[in-house]
């Protein structure tokens, strides 16, 4: 069984199988196979092992809790099929262990009038990787261009065509560090000249920023968080010590 051992995880998530030596020597196994020594500072070291018996009796073994690191033995039998959790579930829980999502805002400025050309844009404000989504319609960009007209109605600048000229709803979704977010906003993106009607006046816009008029707007804690990493069990918005004991409680049920 090759995934048989202790891990650590060094600062780009990479598993690494660990040893200690006779005189505390760290050791980690490497790509050609090999037991070289290394600096432990380097590594988030866990107390988490997988090792093998050959008996029925299938169960997680929990000793030694301090400081809500836990030292687990899973004890796995030759040839086992689980049907919930297993030990590829573990090694990639490992590697996003101690992950934790920010609690992030998404923003973007949601209002021009009287905008032609490539000043007729909605502009992304923060970080991560935005998609606008009106409608039935999904824009991957940073910078949601309008379609805009010269006065007799042909097509001045190509861009995002919305077949009203106002207030419309808007929904940013932001991937950003390995989470996903979600938020809606009424903007307001009225070019001039146009050839459609006016679908809502700017007094409907809801503020896409943190702060409006001079007052900062007050949102609940991860309150635009959609979507957390794959192993935080309980939508917390990490991974840590609890989904851990979640995956073992249910590892092979």
């Amino acid at each position: 069984m090759k995934k048989l051992g202790y891990y650590a995880k060094d600062s780009r998530n990479n598993l690494f199988q660990y040893e200690w030596g006779a005189d505390d020597e760290f050791y980690i196994l490497n790509s050609d196979g090999d037991m070289v020594m290394d600096d432990p500072n380097k590594y988030e070291v866990f107390k988490i092992g997988i090792i093998e018996r050959t008996d029925d009796n299938v169960h997680p073994v929990f000793t030694d809790i301090m400081k809500n690191v836990f030292t687990v033995f899973l004890m796995l039998v030759s040839g086992f099929v689980f049907s919930q959790y297993n030990s590829e579930d573990l090694l990639q829980m490992l590697a996003q262990y101690g992950d934790e999502c920010e609690d992030y805002i998404p923003t973007w400025n949601n209002y021009f009038q009287d905008a032609s050309c490539n000043t007729a844009q909605w502009q992304y404000l923060g970080d991560g990787s935005p998609t606008f989504i009106i409608g039935q319609d999904s824009m991957p960009t940073q910078s949601l261009r309008f379609q805009t007209y010269f006065q007799n109605g042909e097509v001045n600048c190509e861009g995002y065509e919305y077949f009203c000229n106002g207030s419309l709803l808007c929904t940013v979704r932001v991937e950003y560090d390995g989470c996903l977010y979600e938020r809606s906003a009424v903007g307001y993106a009225q070019r001039n000249p146009s050839p459609f009607e006016s679908c809502g006046s700017p007094f409907d816009v809801t503020p896409s920023g943190t702060f409006w008029a001079g007052q900062p707007l007050e949102f609940e804690p991860y309150e635009f968080l959609v979507q957390s990493f794959e192993y935080d069990l309980n939508d917390d918005g990490k991974v840590d010590s609890v989904d851990l004991l979640d995956l073992l409680v249910n590892y092979g049920q």
